[in-house]
């Protein structure tokens, strides 16, 4: 249910598909790059 919530509303923002998988991995990038352990 979630997953499709968040589907809806990128294609509603036009921001693409994502996931909340690769939201996840994106969030650690985040955090690596800012040297946050």
């Amino acid at each position: 249910a979630v997953t499709k919530v968040m589907q809806k509303y990128c294609l509603e923002k036009r921001i693409g598909k994502y996931t909340l998988h690769s939201i996840r991995h994106t969030h650690c990038s985040y955090l690596l790059h800012n040297d946050v352990s």
